[in-house]
């Protein structure tokens, strides 16, 4: 059973879970059995003291919005590349279009590379 969780990650997000330790005392009369509450509608676990929800003590792992953001654009961005490449193979106007490109984008890097930071 976890107990613990942290993050420092600001794409992964963890909420909720209970926070005392243990949740079952051992040797305590009755801790560990469990039951239903059909009152409350949820599995309840005996800490030898008292019933506690199962329910409610779940802990949530789940990543933030901004990582599924980043992660659906990568996947985006792989297919359109998967994409080019089946045209350019297809297409030897597209092909030789790329090479050049490709050969011009090498000297401009390299131009930009001579250049003192301004």
């Amino acid at each position: 059973m976890i107990k613990t969780l942290t993050t420092h990650d600001p794409y992964l997000v963890i909420e909720g879970g209970y926070n005392s330790s243990p949740y079952i005392s051992p040797g305590a009369g009755g801790s560990g059995h469990l039951r239903w509450n059909s009152s409350m509608q949820e599995m309840e676990v005996n800490d030898g003291v008292t019933w506690r929800s199962l329910g409610s003590n779940a802990t949530t792992i789940y990543l933030a919005e901004d990582a599924k953001n980043a992660i659906g654009w990568a996947l985006k961005k792989m297919q359109e590349e998967r994409d080019l490449e089946q045209r350019i193979q297809r297409h030897p106007g597209l092909r030789d279009t790329w090479e050049k490109f490709k050969i011009m984008e090498a000297l401009c890097q390299e131009e930009d590379a001579r250049q003192p930071n301004s």
